[in-house]
């Protein structure tokens, strides 16, 4: 058996995104800013619509839940640090609730600190859920080890089908957009909400993956 282990590695990205090719993540002419509302001490959070699909963005909207800790030295203010702390269900919102004065600290000061709950994930933004709750989750794995024979492998197969097809059957539209590239169209879109022409990012386990591809847009 092979065992895949992700690790926690830590991905500055600075990136000049002010004309990407390629990207449609562009906010339409007249976008309003961020309706931020106070949340806490220097802590500001708000709910911003996105396009379901990116090659559409006239079309359907979901909402992403976002936060923000403001920079503790404002007359330095230089921009936003980005944050994603992985998972990919890990919360972006979450962790800046948590966190936001340890990466002020990293940022020195100079930077409003923001995440967000990435669209699919298990926080605020468009979850996608295949259960109704912990307890049908367990009736229908019924402690299924990992397997480790051939009968073993043919009988979880057969239960990764049938959760793909009842994930499928119960969300519909939203799970053919759930993708790390939707992400990162996401969070081009944010960048250019609070203002910045450049985006400066922060990603720890799976959020290394969201800058590679934001890049890579």
């Amino acid at each position: 058996m092979i065992v895949g282990v992700m690790l926690a590695v830590v991905l500055p990205v600075t990136v000049d995104a002010s004309t990407p090719r390629g990207s449609a993540g562009r906010a339409g002419p007249g976008q309003p800013p961020i309706g931020w509302t106070t949340w806490g001490s220097r802590l500001e959070c708000a709910s911003v619509p996105v396009p379901l699909d990116w090659r559409h963005p006239g079309g359907r909207t979901i909402t992403l839940s976002v936060i923000r800790h403001l920079a503790s030295r404002p007359d330095q203010r230089i921009g936003s640090l980005f944050v994603n702390p992985g998972g990919p269900e890990d919360s972006g919102v979450g962790y800046v609730a948590e966190c936001g004065e340890a990466l002020d600290g990293l940022a020195q000061g100079r930077f409003d600190v923001v995440g967000w709950d990435i669209r699919g994930g298990a926080g605020g933004s468009a979850p996608v859920t295949c259960f109704a709750d912990a307890g049908a989750r367990a009736r229908f794995w019924q402690d299924l080890p990992v397997p480790t024979s051939r009968a073993e492998q043919r009988r979880y197969l057969a239960k990764t089908t049938a959760l793909a097809e009842r994930c499928g059957a119960q969300n519909g539209e939203l799970l053919a957009h759930i993708s790390t590239a939707d992400t990162a169209r996401d969070l081009d879109h944010l960048r250019r909400l609070v203002g910045d022409r450049r985006l400066t990012y922060l990603g720890e386990s799976y959020g290394t993956l969201i800058g590679q591809t934001y890049a890579n847009l």
